[in-house]
């Protein structure tokens, strides 16, 4: 029983950490578009990726819907405080 219990506890504590890191990536991707926009980006012609890897910056990667050279741009976004800088694709 008690190993039950611990079980449950576990996978509570999976679900709400996952929950936390959807929440922040929707945070992060919606101030990615925003920087986007406001570099002169369409963003709905572009598909998008997030990578977590570095814990100082989270890097979200435009790639273009269209395949042709430098179609496509990163956005590196704070997740502490939003800010971000667009880097655009070679």
């Amino acid at each position: 029983m008690k190993i039950m219990f611990v079980i449950f506890v576990a996978l509570r504590l999976l679900a709400q950490t996952s929950c936390m890191h959807q929440r922040s990536d929707s945070k992060v991707l919606a101030a990615a578009t925003r920087c986007a926009v406001e570099a002169g980006y369409k963003v709905e012609n572009y598909s998008v990726e997030i990578d977590r890897s570095d814990s100082k910056e989270v890097a979200v990667f435009f790639v273009g819907k269209e395949k042709r050279p430098g179609n496509r741009f990163t956005v590196y976004v704070s997740p502490t405080t939003l800010a971000c800088r667009v880097m655009p694709g070679r």
